[in-house]
């Protein structure tokens, strides 16, 4: 089912503003769900010979949704990083095609409401559903090796409605603008290599990547699931007539790595640094398949970079000790943790593309 996804991007403004997206800014996706169910409340109604329910109040509204799509370099998949990084410098090398987000609270102690997204999801091409105040709570991404790389969003919102009609406190929602399902879309991100690194350390280099002072990784990564958790909570001022919440607050961020690994090391230093909990870097990448249109023999690339992971008390069993060249795979989990000695991050994306982010 060819189902489009149409968004606009509020990096700053009034929450939960709502404006309708434009054209060039739609994308396929898989799955797009979203409840907006407000609160039914019923009290009790008693009297001398009655023990009923004979009326209601309409509480507050909660909306919470999710997505799942593929990673296509351009469009609302960088935007996803950009709903909780803040885009430092989009040309720090000097070139059009590269950018650099690094981790940062996107809202600070006084201005603490992190970047939320409009949606239009489009049913037909003649009905949509809208959403406003769509604010980041779980990023999700998975992928095996060779294989494009999947992203799962989940959300939560001030409110949703039919395009064309009106939101919960009664103002009108703007009509379904007229967007076609992309005719072109670039190559999704194929992971491409993973590696672990450990006792490794993360930073930036002149080349605007992230990369790790240890040359030789410790093996290589097969499958992995990257949970980024915002822990984000919507609150509900008192306003008259409005039941949305009216602005949102995060809490501490839980970024989460699991997967398969296969150690290229066959020594006992694993074993012996993985007891002991020594810390570890980490680095993710990608590459789209296709060249970059505008700029020739170029790819889209994408580099995670994880400069301080440990190893929590659930992280998996240690790697044998024997001393057999045999393959030795595990199931690992590690928990990402802010690199205060260097990059002063916990999690940095460095994406090469031919769009500037901002």
């Amino acid at each position: 089912m060819n189902e489009h996804l149409a968004y606009t991007f509020h990096g700053s403004g009034s929450f939960p503003a709502f404006t309708n997206p434009t054209s060039t800014n739609a994308t396929p996706v898989e799955t797009f769900n979203i409840d907006g169910v407000r609160e039914l409340m019923i009290p009790e109604h008693t009297g001398a010979t009655i023990r009923s329910r004979a009326y209601t109040h309409q509480g507050p509204v909660n909306a919470s949704g999710s997505l799942s799509m593929l990673a296509y370099p351009t469009g609302l998949f960088p935007l996803l990083f950009r709903a909780f990084m803040t885009d430092v410098d989009a040309n720090l090398d000097g070139a059009a095609f590269d950018n650099d987000l690094l981790t940062d609270d996107a809202g600070s102690v006084t201005t603490p409401q992190l970047p939320w997204f409009s949606f239009v999801q489009y049913y037909g091409g003649v009905t949509g559903q809208a959403v406003r105040g769509a604010v980041l709570s779980k990023l999700t991404l998975t992928c095996t090796g060779g294989e494009e790389l999947k992203v799962a969003a989940d959300f939560i919102a001030a409110d949703t409605g039919k395009s064309g009609g009106t939101w919960s406190g009664g103002s009108a929602i703007a009509s379904l603008p007229t967007i076609a399902y992309p005719a072109t879309v670039p190559a999704p991100l194929r992971f491409q290599e993973g590696n672990i690194y450990l006792g490794g350390a993360i930073t930036k280099s002149g080349t605007h990547k992230l990369v790790t002072s240890q040359a030789t990784a410790e093996g290589l990564i097969d499958t992995f699931t990257l949970e980024i958790t915002l822990n984000v909570e919507g609150r509900f001022p008192i306003r008259d007539g409005d039941p949305t919440i009216g602005y949102t607050r995060h809490g501490i961020r839980d970024i989460v790595f699991s997967g398969d690994f296969d150690w290229a090391n066959y020594t006992t230093d694993n074993y012996d640094n993985i007891r002991s909990a020594t810390e570890t870097a980490l680095q993710l990448r990608f590459i789209s398949d296709g060249d970059i249109p505008t700029v020739g023999g170029k790819k889209y690339e994408l580099f995670i970079n994880l400069p301080r992971m440990i190893w929590p008390q659930d992280g998996g069993l240690l790697p044998p000790v024997s001393g057999t060249v045999m393959p030795r795979k595990q199931s690992i989990r590690l928990l990402a943790m802010q690199d205060i000695s260097t990059t002063l991050f916990d999690m940095g994306v460095s994406i090469q593309t031919d769009a500037d982010l901002t």
